[in-house]
């Protein structure tokens, strides 16, 4: 028995673009404890400044999808002696049914989560930024991740 959840990120390739969609990460046990460990990183990410450092000439300074996604495991997994059988990539996402709680993908233009079954967004709480900023991401909690408009279902 698992607790298992997929997510993805993507972001819109200049004012009208295509989307670009990265690989997908799927996690057995996390369960939605995986998006508030992937908050923790995205308000990281952003404190760091990290899109002003080169003007945009590096993947992960204009926030490619495919160069976030390794930037992420990279992060979430730098403490690990080697990485468990908890997670794994695919470069499609599969049957969200078939997971625990289903698939999100984060878009890096409207900084939300969006459930891909139910179209729902998710947003990172002022709370959850401040947590992150003060060096204590252990203690975010379940609701700093808060239900948005719902209007932005997935392409």
């Amino acid at each position: 028995m698992g607790n298992s959840i997929s997510i993805s990120f993507r972001k819109r390739n200049g004012s009208g673009g295509r989307m670009e969609k990265g690989v997908v990460l799927y996690s057995h046990w996390q369960g939605r404890r995986l998006l508030l460990i992937t908050c923790s990183y995205l308000e990281h990410l952003r404190a760091t400044n990290w899109a002003r450092r080169s003007c945009g000439t590096m993947p992960l300074d204009r926030l490619e999808p495919r160069a976030v996604m390794v930037d992420f495991i990279r992060w979430m997994t730098c403490a690990m002696p080697h990485v468990a059988q908890d997670l794994y990539l695919d470069s499609v996402r599969g049957d969200s049914r078939a997971l625990h709680h289903g698939h999100f993908t984060f878009d890096l233009d409207r900084w939300r989560f969006i459930e891909h079954d139910t179209g729902r967004t998710y947003r990172i709480s002022t709370e959850a930024r401040r947590t992150v900023r003060e060096g204590r991401p252990d203690s975010l909690r379940p609701g700093y991740i808060q239900s948005g408009d719902a209007s932005a279902k997935q392409q």
